[in-house]
């Protein structure tokens, strides 16, 4: 996977370049060669390191290309920060300095075409809207799924990737994929993180 690493911080770039070693890295660090790439498109993701002005920045690079998959790497993550990101259109947001197989999984899962996010981030996130929506009728989000289907999205709710899902169901990843999209068609959801908040809202 070609994957372009936009930060001014050295040692950043080198923790990152160890733990990527399996995939084609670019390095980049000014806004104006970052542009010029987003226009060529010759990449599939940018980890992008979070910093003052990077919301500006992101901004720019979604108004010329809205498809950017981007993944922002914070150093002090928290739920307002990434809420904000989140807002602007990206695709992940993470701990900069998580271990290399967490990378991968955040990584494949955006070029699966969902939303990653650290588990704390989603914990946040679901108590948040639990305590926004208390006041509104509880309504069982699952009782269209068949049993199979609550369960994928019972797994889906407790963070399991797309092959942990296969690996525990004893069925095929295909088969898994072809359940989530019935699961998101049934409960009106777009993509993950929607249906956790979701489930979360009803607990």
């Amino acid at each position: 996977m070609k994957i372009l690493i936009y930060t001014s911080n050295n040692t950043l770039t080198n923790e990152l370049k160890s733990k990527l070693k399996e995939h084609e890295i670019s390095l980049i660090s000014s806004n104006s060669r970052i542009l010029e790439n987003i226009i060529k498109g010759e990449f599939d993701l940018i980890l992008f390191d979070a910093y003052s002005n990077s919301k500006e920045t992101i901004h720019d690079i979604l108004a010329l290309n809205p498809d950017t998959k981007i993944l922002v790497l914070s150093r002090d993550p928290n739920f307002t920060e990434g809420r904000d990101y989140l807002t602007l259109g990206v695709k992940g947001y993470a701990n900069a300095h998580m271990q290399g197989v967490h990378f991968n999984d955040a990584i494949n899962s955006i070029k699966s075409g969902n939303i990653w996010l650290y588990p704390e981030f989603i914990q946040s996130m679901i108590v948040m809207m639990t305590k926004e929506s208390s006041s509104a009728k509880s309504v069982d989000v699952l009782e269209k799924l068949t049993a199979k289907e609550r369960d994928i999205a019972n797994f889906i709710y407790n963070g399991l990737t797309n092959q942990e899902i296969a690996d525990i169901s004893g069925i095929t990843l295909r088969t898994v994929k072809a359940h989530i999209s019935s699961i998101f068609e049934k409960t009106g959801v777009k993509d993950r993180i929607n249906l956790v908040l979701l489930m979360g809202s009803n607990q």
